[in-house]
């Protein structure tokens, strides 16, 4: 089973509402300006790559985050990933992407608590359904990271 399946419609409600964020956030991360000075290392398949590990993860929005580190010290991706910054803005992202999910999910907790709209929202553990809306959330965000990459000339 898919893993936004296992998000309510109240999750997914108030993961759209950070939609516009997550566009701007990569268009940041891949500004003209980084672009024109990210190493000709940087790849059009890493970005996909991230997106892969972002989409079969799991539930585990820290294997995603170790993925980047990874590419960070190898030393074949190093310069795109460590030297250009890029990593670094991704981990921060990703972590500002946790506060969101946080927020999401006491939200709508707070909402079914509420309205008893949803008894299985208000019966699930919090702490599950904050994981599954950040990697929703990181999922999101690497495909506006690659689609910015290619819209940027990135190949």
């Amino acid at each position: 089973m898919p893993q936004e399946t296992r998000l309510t419609l109240a999750h997914l409600q108030r993961i759209e509402r950070y939609t516009d964020a997550l566009v701007q956030a990569a268009d940041d991360h891949l500004s003209p300006q980084r672009m024109r000075t990210l190493p000709q290392a940087m790849k059009l398949s890493q970005l996909s790559n991230f997106l892969g590990v972002a989409s079969e993860s799991g539930s585990s929005p820290r294997a995603v985050a170790n993925w980047v580190e990874y590419q960070m010290g190898r030393r074949e991706t190093r310069r795109a990933w460590q030297e250009s910054g890029l990593g670094k803005d991704i981990l921060s992202q990703i972590r500002q992407m946790n506060q969101w999910a946080q927020t999401i999910v006491a939200e709508a907790q707070a909402n079914a608590t509420a309205t008893d709209n949803d008894p299985a929202q208000s019966a699930a553990d919090p702490e599950w359904q904050q994981r599954l809306v950040h990697l929703k959330l990181i999922r999101l965000y690497a495909g506006y990271l690659r689609r910015t990459f290619v819209a940027r000339g990135g190949q």
